[in-house]
């Protein structure tokens, strides 16, 4: 949210040195964050519970699976929304980087939505192994939108 203080410390020159952000040692948070122009947000965070400095640089991966652990949809595509590509984030021990989860409204999209997901999958950028959260806060894909920004230091505001 707007104005917490677990900002990261972000520089890019000096994230060659830091190591890149494990999913073993990433705790994930998912929440909503208003709706704007059709569209519903969440703020996706990964906080830091390693012993050390980590480093996430670009887009996570992000899925949405079923009670049978079955895909529902299409995984998440990549935006622009809420953060700027190519912008490393380094993590301290207990601090998040955030990206922007959008949706499309169920009220525009005719009712045209994927079945109700249970959990949520999400892949830090550039790792191949996965953290899950089944606390979705109201999150429903509709009209096809399911997209997700890149990892940024600060918490979205409503609208990405």
């Amino acid at each position: 949210m707007p104005g917490q203080s677990d900002s990261p410390r972000s520089d890019p020159a000096d994230s060659g040195s830091e190591r890149r952000c494990e999913a073993g040692n990433l705790a994930l948070t998912f929440v909503s964050n208003g709706q704007e122009m059709n569209s519903e947000y969440f703020d996706l965070r990964l906080t830091n519970t390693g012993s050390g400095p980590c480093a996430l640089l670009g887009h996570p991966g992000v899925s949405l699976t079923d009670a049978q652990g079955r895909r529902v949809g299409e995984p998440a595509s990549r935006s622009g929304d809420g953060g700027t590509v190519g912008h490393t984030v380094t993590l301290r021990p207990g601090r998040s980087a955030h990206a922007v989860v959008k949706t499309g409204g169920e009220e525009i999209s005719g009712g045209d939505c994927w079945p109700t997901p249970v959990s949520l999958i999400v892949y830090p950028p550039g790792s191949k192994e996965s953290v899950a959260t089944d606390k979705l806060d109201g999150l429903r894909v509709c009209g096809g939108v399911f997209a997700v920004g890149p990892v940024t230091e600060a918490a979205p505001l409503a609208g990405g």
